[in-house]
């Protein structure tokens, strides 16, 4: 076994898949977001064959709508993603500078609840250790 926790693997031995929640979340996105894109150039497509001098109002209407929807689903995932990797940062830096760190909670909808644990687990090593 080598020193090197990290050691790099060739493609066929990776393992793509290593947190299936926030993997398949972000996949689960960029087929909505795919889906939406085509869906709403199709609508824009069958309106201009029909009425071709109104469709400009709905489909920048419509436009609107998906691309409104899009962009604060996008925020909400990614905040479920980012908030945790922040707040553990926080508790981190707090450990670092050797401030008291109490348990980091995450949110319930947040990712990454056995970081989180992982994290507490070590902080209460370190503390028995002072």
């Amino acid at each position: 076994m080598t020193n090197e926790p990290f050691k790099k693997v060739k493609f066929r031995q990776r393992q793509l898949i290593i947190n299936k929640e926030v993997q398949w979340a972000i996949i689960s996105y960029s087929i909505t977001l795919s889906i939406a894109v085509l869906s709403g150039y199709h609508v824009i497509q069958s309106l201009n064959e029909i009425d071709a001098e109104h469709t400009n109002g709905v489909a920048y209407g419509l436009i609107f709508v998906f691309f409104t929807a899009i962009i604060f689903y996008g925020l909400y995932l990614t905040n479920r993603i980012a908030g945790p990797i922040y707040r553990l940062k926080i508790h981190m830096e707090n450990m670092i500078a050797g401030k008291e760190v109490e348990d980091v909670v995450f949110r319930k909808n947040d990712y990454f609840k056995d970081l989180a644990e992982t994290f507490n687990k070590l902080n209460r090593v370190n503390k028995t250790k002072k």
